[in-house]
């Protein structure tokens, strides 16, 4: 069922077996997970069915490092959370991302590849994906095109990689339904989670705090905890759990916040096409993206390059992906920009917005420059390629200088704002670097010249300051066998907290270069039924009580929203 908090007819605490804080890609997967299962479970939502002004302020903060944007347009803090605005690119991890690389500070993950397998297949499902394979050849063979071919670029030292588009999946609308007519599953929307308190004297959650907008304060009991609002919320709500420790729940060593990563992304070089080049919808983002004419099985596909795992120990560069990028007349002037935040408006589930008129009017874009490029853009007229670029995303070293910590200044509800401090280094640049050299020395010799390279962009002192984010952010709760480098366990338990798990890509060690979400899919599969088999175990005395405690909701107002 789904309950609106504000409706509640008293403030008693409301108890049930498990407390899922978030109610985004992860908390609505653990919450069907456990309640198909029979499982009672609180899911709170912290806003609606739709994106609401007020409640998405409060993920505003302040910014202390390189530009990075983080609150509105960036994340969703509604029902399906950032299923709301994601584009669907999806892919496992790779082998050597769990594992230990002497050139990258703080690598390897408590958990191997093998272990995860099978939980990927569940993610599958849930996105939406096809066929769980992830072979280039297979995917070159289904669509049997001759404009989607692979280029073959292994003497180089170079491997073609594919990427599954999901729908994309959007969450809190799939599983909507199930949600409301669900007797087990309690959602709670507009509960806003302010402190997780302990039990006096024991190492356990004992309730949640949650707070609304209009002053309504309400606690939720649970035999266990699952923290699960994202990579930046997840440190902030352990950061504001202070009553019983000063530093937050889990932060014992300081490590609630630290290593913030994201997947930075650079557009380099200029290439013009010479006669050997074929036009390729496969590696091309602008003839790739959710294009049916790329697709199989009735999933849609896009190839990618990235250096082989021995090319990248050779190097000692991070892991990273790239494709080509077509550009067209006017693509890059700066008033383009306009249209582009214009776009991202409309590809998320939100109102429009008339600050994109005003920005659109602001950046002086006349209206047949718009029509033109919105032509352009949908029509994608192979005669009017000017050139191509090359765009790269990296995978982000664990940094612990790189942090997500608590603001002095305060929200709507009273707590602290949070302070991003996202930071870059040496070995970024030397990624987008290596990775930009050989990828450009072989596409010559497939018909693509290079004009103009990267070392201009690269070679500033500002250069960290040009890369763009993907607004994934991980990291801040790092899983790792040892309290002292990790705040989780390899079940994801938070170290010394015998109920409380954290699920979502704020866990991964080390982020890789793809995109995290079918990773903490398959992560919060696996965190759902490691809890369903360690259920009865969660207190020592649970054998004694029974089956534990059950769903106690008070008479309240239950309807959609």
């Amino acid at each position: 069922m789904v309950i609106d908090i504000r409706s509640l007819a008293h403030p008693d605490p409301i108890q049930t077996e498990i407390c899922i804080i978030g109610g985004g890609i992860a908390g609505i997967v653990i919450a069907l997970e456990l309640g198909r299962k029979g499982i009672p479970v609180c899911l709170l939502e912290s806003g609606g069915f739709t994106e609401h002004r007020k409640t998405n302020d409060l993920y505003n903060g302040e910014n202390t490092g390189l530009p990075y944007e983080f609150a509105k347009g960036y994340r969703s803090r509604f029902l399906g959370g950032s299923s709301n605005c994601w584009g669907g690119h999806c892919r496992p991890l790779d082998d050597e991302d769990f594992g230990h690389r002497d050139w990258v500070p703080l690598s390897g993950w408590p958990i191997s590849k093998a272990e995860l397998d099978p939980y990927y297949e569940d993610a599958h499902q849930w996105l939406g994906l096809g066929p769980r394979n992830f072979d280039p050849e297979f995917w070159e063979s289904q669509i049997n095109r001759p404009d989607a071919r692979l280029l073959h670029l292994a003497d180089d030292g170079i491997e073609e990689i594919i990427t599954q588009f999901s729908p994309p999946v959007r969450m809190g609308t799939l599983h909507r339904e199930e949600l409301i007519k669900s007797p087990i599953i309690s959602v709670y929307l507009w509960a806003n989670a302010m402190e997780l308190v302990r039990a006096p004297g024991e190492d356990c959650v004992r309730e949640v705090v949650t707070k609304t907008l209009c002053g309504r304060t309400n606690k939720f009991r649970a035999r266990a905890f699952i923290l699960a609002a994202g990579g930046i919320e997840n440190a902030r709500l352990l950061l504001l759990s202070r009553r019983d420790q000063a530093k937050g729940l889990g932060n014992q060593n300081g490590l609630v916040g630290r290593c913030f990563m994201d997947h930075p992304r650079m557009i380099l070089g200029k290439f013009k096409r010479n006669r050997h080049w074929r036009p390729n919808n496969l590696f091309d983002f602008k003839y790739n993206y959710q294009n049916p004419d790329v697709a199989a099985h009735g999933t849609c596909v896009a190839g990618h390059f990235r250096l082989s795992p021995e090319t990248q120990k050779q190097e000692r560069v991070l892991n990273a992906y790239s494709w080509v990028l077509s550009r067209f007349p006017l693509e890059e002037s700066l008033r383009a920009g306009s249209l582009r935040k214009l776009k991202r408006s409309l590809h998320t589930n939100s109102p429009f917005s008339w600050q994109v008129l005003r920005t659109l009017f602001k950046a002086g874009l006349t209206p047949h420059e718009a029509l033109w490029r919105f032509v352009v853009l949908h029509t994608r007229p192979r005669a009017l390629i000017t050139h191509f670029r090359m765009q790269t995303v990296i995978e982000q070293s664990a940094n612990p200088e790189s942090r997500v910590s608590l603001s002095e200044e305060r929200d709507a509800l009273g707590a602290n704002r949070v302070k991003v401090n996202w930071q870059l280094g040496e070995l970024e640049k030397h990624t987008f670097q290596k990775n930009f050299s050989i990828l450009a020395a072989s596409l010559q010799k497939h018909g693509l010249d290079l004009e103009e390279g990267a070392d201009d962009a690269l070679n500033r002192p500002d250069w960290a300051h040009t890369a763009e984010s993907t607004y994934h952010h991980m990291g801040t709760t790092r899983m790792h066998a040892s309290r002292r480098q990790g705040v989780v366990d390899a079940n994801c338990k938070v170290h010394d907290l015998k109920n409380l798990y954290i699920a979502g890509s704020s866990v991964f060690p080390t982020g890789g270069a793809h995109t995290p979400t079918m990773t903490l899919v398959a992560l919060a599969v696996r965190l759902a039924r490691h809890i369903r088999t360690q259920s009865s175990g969660i207190f020592p005395d649970s054998k004694q009580q029974g089956s534990g405690i059950k769903l106690q909701v008070p008479s309240i107002k239950v309807g959609h929203g």
